[in-house]
This record gives structure tokens, sequence and C-alpha cells, in this order.
């Protein structure tokens, strides 16, 4: 069915429909953006705080900080990594939003039906890119942890 095959009330509920998912679908992707970002730069970010707060109070002891030189690397390339992972989000984000925008303008200008509208995401290159960048993030944490734990076993 296309747009000006309807009557009235049907093209102002189709109206108010599409803006409503279109602005939903908005928000739902900057709030996964936003929140996949904090996540993770907040995890390694934390990780850096400590370290540099482990290794201020070791200088203040005069004692070596040798140990802590490689956790905080770690934490260092997975908050890089973290920061990364936003990049292809933002960018997938403001697509979907063009991408449904133009379709919901082609249908209500009739060159386009219902039936052919569709969604958007990411493209297998994309998610690939993104689940790679998430995991490293994800493997420096957890190899900074694991460093930290070493590190401060040895220490003591």
């Amino acid at each position: 069915m296309k747009y000006d095959e309807m009557n009235e009330k049907q093209r102002d509920a189709l109206k108010n429909m599409f803006l409503t998912v279109l602005n939903v679908k908005s928000q739902e992707e900057q709030l996964y953006t936003q929140q996949s970002f904090r996540l993770l730069v907040l995890g390694n970010g934390s990780g850096i705080i400590l370290l540099a707060s482990f290794m201020g109070a070791l200088v203040h002891k005069s004692e070596s900080i040798h140990l802590l030189k490689r956790p905080l690397l770690m934490f260092f390339i997975g908050a890089l990594l973290a920061a990364f992972v936003y990049v292809p989000l933002v960018l997938v984000s403001s697509q979907a939003t063009d991408y449904m925008f133009r379709q919901i303008q082609e249908f209500f200008l009739n060159k386009r039906a219902l039936e052919q509208i569709t969604g958007y995401s990411f493209s297998r290159r994309g998610i690939i890119i993104v689940l790679v960048l998430l995991i490293g993030s994800l493997g420096f944490f957890s190899a900074g942890v694991f460093l930290c734990i070493s590190a401060l076993g040895k220490m003591t």
C-alpha cells in the first residue's frame, strides 16, 4: 500500500508512528553507544588511576615501580581500544538514522511502498571490527588486572 492510497486518518497515524519509531531508534542507538563507551573506558581508566596511585605510594616509599609499568601499559592500550569502539558505533548510529529517514521520506513522496521499508544494521565487516576492538579492550583489561595482582603479590 502506498501513501497516496491511504485516507487522511491512516496517513496521520502512519506519520506519527514513523516519527516515533525514528525517534526511539535514534535514542536507542545513542544510549547503546554511550553505555558501551562508558563501560570500557571507565574500566580501563579506573585501572590506570589505581595503578598511578600505587606507583605514587611506591615512589613515596622509595621503592621500585618497574613491576607496575606493564599493567599500566595494558590498561592504557585497553582504554585506547575502548575509545576506538566509539567511532564505528557512532558512524553506524548516524547512518542508521539517516537511512531510516530517507526511506520514510521516500514513502511519503510515494516513491516507496510500506512493505519495502527495511532496517539498517552493521555490515559483517563492521561487526567484526567492533567485536575485535571490544574483545581486545577486554583482553587488555584482564591482562592488566592479572599483571597487577601478580606484581602486588611479588611486592609484599
